[in-house]
């Protein structure tokens, strides 16, 4: 074996049911059009109208907001990484539902929003069921 990697539990689970990633300072995946391609973290009238879509779902209940500040400590603790990745960590909310809801529905809220890297659930087993 050449590398271990430990991975320990995450924060969020139980916490929040899907999390909405913005865009990081840089992009691992350039080059392969993706949506924060060329582009630089999710400014502040982004976030807002990212808050207005996800605010116009039925059965919200809470949404939270890391900063990159605490996401770096919080991913570290999970992680444990060699390397310095604080310039692709993104600044995400975690959104809970009252009601658990239809993960595509979710998507769907701030689908073409600038500013958004990726929809999906806190709790990866429940990836593309209802939450």
């Amino acid at each position: 074996m050449s590398n271990a990697f430990v991975i320990r539990d995450d924060y969020w689970p139980g916490k929040a049911d899907v999390m909405v990633q913005l865009c990081p300072r840089a992009d691992l995946s350039e080059g392969q059009g993706v949506p924060c391609e060329g582009r630089g973290l999710a400014i502040l009238a982004e976030k807002n109208a990212i808050l207005d879509r996800i605010g116009d779902l039925p059965g919200l209940e809470k949404i939270y907001f890391q900063a990159r500040s605490h996401q770096a400590p919080m991913w570290r603790r999970r992680t444990v990484p060699e390397e310095d990745f604080d310039a692709y960590l993104p600044e995400v909310f975690y959104v809970k539902f009252s009601i658990p809801p239809v993960l595509s529905e979710v998507r769907r809220a701030p689908r073409g929003a600038a500013g958004v890297f990726l929809v999906d659930p806190v709790d990866a087993t429940t990836k593309e069921k209802r939450l």
